[in-house]
């Protein structure tokens, strides 16, 4: 999915965090305030991905944003989120967002960030609609946040 995503493959520098997954320092893992999500179809393929994890266990991203997130901890962060693009429109990048969103308030977390890639408008339309909103881009990325609840 990430070839397909992003247009490359894997590179251990930027996609080693899937690398963690089945090891208990994985910051996906419920120990680390993580999370990892997989949606499977009825013939056990995966369709969809979608990782929480601590804005902490990314102290770059921290430094990166310029001090918007006095208490990193406080703060959510979405990795890895993939839809098959055979399933896409049907309502599973809401799932996924619910998902992370149940799970990030279950562990304390009070916001959400993530970054996309900037030049991706239909992603970026989806994110905006489901209630983020965009506050820094930068050569690749438009980096954004919201609360870990929806505003109704």
């Amino acid at each position: 999915m990430i070839n397909e995503v992003y247009g490359y493959s894997y590179r251990p520098d930027w996609h080693g965090d899937l690398d963690t997954l089945p090891e208990q320092d994985s910051p996906y893992f419920p120990e680390q305030r993580g999370a990892f999500f997989v949606l499977l179809n009825a013939e056990d393929d995966i369709i969809g991905t979608a990782g929480l994890r601590a804005l902490s266990s990314r102290p770059d991203i921290v430094a990166l944003t310029k001090g918007r997130f006095p208490n990193p901890d406080s703060v959510a962060s979405h990795w890895r989120m993939y839809v098959d693009s055979r399933y896409r429109r049907m309502g599973l990048g809401r799932v996924l967002i619910d998902l992370r969103r149940e799970a990030g308030t279950e562990m304390g977390y009070d916001s959400i960030y993530f970054h996309c890639d900037r030049t991706r408008e239909r992603l970026r339309r989806f994110w905006e609609g489901n209630g983020f909103s965009c506050f820094l881009e930068d050569e690749m990325s438009a980096h954004y946040a919201g609360p870990i609840r929806p505003v109704e």
